[in-house]
């Protein structure tokens, strides 16, 4: 049993701790490869994160950029208005 488990070339993991460990322990001469759909999960949150982020940020500054504008007391337009909101909408 052992022999034919040293004879295992490759072993396909998600990103378990505990997996790899198991796989380290039983399959020694094993290369371990994460597969492509966890890899491609963990670039998707990341990008998902970004993007949130950024949406926060656009958002934020229209409301500095309004509050600013009452507070000196200059009207905004309407048509300002509605082109800040335009550009935090074509942000995404």
């Amino acid at each position: 049993m052992k022999k034919k488990r040293e004879a295992v070339e490759e072993v396909t993991l998600d990103l378990s701790d505990s997996m790899r460990k198991i796989v380290r322990h039983c399959f020694p001469k094993a290369k371990r490869v994460i597969d492509r759909f966890h890899i491609q999960k963990l670039a998707s949150d990341a990008v998902q994160q970004m993007r949130i982020e950024y949406r926060w940020a656009a958002l934020q500054q229209a409301n500095d950029e309004k509050e600013n504008a009452k507070l000196e007391k200059d009207s905004v337009s309407t048509i300002d208005f509605l082109k800040m909101e335009i550009h935090v909408v074509n942000c995404w």
